[in-house]
């Protein structure tokens, strides 16, 4: 695909999907908190919270509008977005909280799941229990989050670096080049396995929940 047929594609789907993101999101919240059972009250929490990530998520998304060019080693990150005019660190610094807000909505879904299988089963949890359940769920959020923070700082804010993308980026009528990504470093293998291992592995945990939870 041309960069023009990428841009003019963009250019027609971002804001469409933006829209109805947000409507949709809007109507879920509506819903989730106004039309939900009272005794739902911490589903609601987490719906809610899932509600909002997606909507960072989106705004991010349409506002950066990635791009990873594989053939280049390491693959450059391209942003065809808005975002294109802020400063190289900046850029990667949204694409690192695009990878947090996705983390964090996907978790949220997953725990979503775990507590409706403990409505199902008619067990009420404590307090206590809940909040440690959450904490786990969120250790590799948490951690994940750390290693970003490693990556922006190491990755994008040294001098030599932030000018070496000025350089780059002398023109952003089209695209800026807002970083690179590589497993060359501790925190981008951490991140990379802790995101690649809550992809594969959150379908088979859902599945479990959902199973058991019809039996």
């Amino acid at each position: 695909m041309t960069t023009d047929v990428y841009r003019n594609f963009l250019d027609i789907f971002c804001p469409v999907f933006f829209i109805l993101t947000l409507l949709t999101q809007a109507v879920l919240i509506y819903l989730i908190f106004y039309h939900s059972p009272k005794s739902l009250q911490t589903m609601k929490i987490f719906l809610g919270n899932t509600c909002i990530f997606q909507i960072i998520l989106v705004i991010v998304a349409c506002a950066s509008q990635f791009r990873m060019i594989s053939t280049s080693i390491p693959i450059e990150l391209r942003s065809y977005g808005p975002c294109r005019y802020l400063e190289a660190w900046m850029g990667y610094s949204l694409y690192q909280m695009l990878q947090t807000s996705a983390f964090m909505s996907g978790m949220s879904i997953l725990i979503t799941f775990f507590f409706k299988y403990e409505v199902v089963r008619s067990i009420k949890l404590p307090r206590c229990r809940v909040i440690g359940i959450v904490l786990v769920f969120h250790v590799p959020i948490f951690i994940s989050l750390v290693m970003e923070v490693i990556m922006v700082i190491t990755q994008s804010l040294p001098d030599e670096v932030r000018l070496h993308y000025k350089l780059l980026n002398s023109n952003v009528e089209e695209y800026s080049i807002i970083g690179a990504l590589s497993l060359k470093t501790l925190p981008s293998i951490i991140n990379f396995g802790l995101i690649s291992g809550a992809v594969v592995f959150a379908p088979f945990v859902c599945f479990f929940f959902r199973k058991n939870s019809s039996l």
